[in-house]
């Protein structure tokens, strides 16, 4: 149907060319003698001669009517043949669109047809895909979260055994820091009590501060406080007996202590007692 659509607008293109082709035929003999149809003659001419040019011209117009009535005809024709072309390729185009139209119309059943069929098929498919993936899933929830609940009991033993560790070297340190705290303050106060003459009080400041250096590792402490103890024994005019007497038992309980150091206050506690 295009191709006789295509093959009519050629036809009309060929007709149009004819057209032209016709109107420059029409106007030729006039340009070939342009001069003698405007009755303008160029030159003076004898009588005969005259005459014999008024005849020529006769014919030659007659001639030009006979052929602007030829084209006319000629126009005519062709521009009702034009009009039966025109007439016949809208009358094909319309029984084209229609036969077309008819075509798509069954078409458009058949697809529509063919579609809802699809459609129920693949619902069909979705469904049994779903049900499967539905399954699967259900299964792989089931897995991870066994999965998931193993790890969270593992990550939170290693979370609660981590955090256990922390808080116990915490602890440690603070308990080391309240140890320092405690050891500064019975050598301050030893300090201050051998000061004020209270030895009494002042020992027990300094066995106090051996206690806590030998628990934090700190035995240069535990030398220096034996070395003021021993100085401050020797400045003493006199002892109490109860205060020799605690220095001598909790002498017997230090171990590792330089025993050229404990020898030495115990010789200078025995000097005293004899006092």
């Amino acid at each position: 149907m295009q191709g006789l659509a295509h093959f009519l607008i050629f036809i009309m293109m060929g007709l149009v060319g004819s057209i032209a082709a016709a109107q420059t035929t029409a106007i030729s003999p006039t340009q070939a003698a342009p001069s003698i149809a405007a009755g303008q003659p160029s030159v003076t001419l004898p009588y005969s001669d005259q005459r014999a040019s008024e005849t020529e011209i006769a014919v030659l117009r007659a001639r030009l009517e006979e052929e602007q009535t030829h084209n006319g005809a000629v126009l005519q024709t062709v521009y009702w043949s034009l009009g039966v072309l025109v007439t016949l390729a809208i009358a094909l185009i319309g029984f084209g669109w229609f036969a077309n139209f008819r075509v798509y119309e069954r078409d458009k059943e058949a697809l529509a047809t063919a579609l809802d069929a699809h459609v129920v098929t693949g619902l069909s498919n979705a469904m049994e895909v779903i049900r499967h993936g539905h399954e699967d899933l259900r299964q792989h929830v089931v897995q991870e979260t066994e999965r998931m609940k193993a790890e969270s009991s593992s990550t939170i033993d290693n979370a609660v055994t981590a955090r256990l560790a922390e808080i116990k070297a915490k602890l440690e340190r603070t308990e080391q820091a309240l140890k320092d705290t405690r050891l500064e303050h019975e050598l301050l106060r030893a300090a201050y009590l051998f000061g004020q003459a209270q030895h009494g009080r002042a020992f027990s400041s300094c066995l106090s501060a051996i206690e806590l250096a030998r628990d934090l590792g700190r035995s240069h402490v535990v030398h220096s406080v034996l070395d003021e103890i021993e100085k401050q024994i020797n400045k003493m005019d006199g002892v109490f007996a109860s205060d020799i007497q605690t220095l001598t038992t909790f002498l017997t309980h230090l171990d590792g202590v330089n025993p050229i150091q404990l020898a030495s206050l115990t010789e200078t506690l025995r000097k005293v007692r004899k006092l």
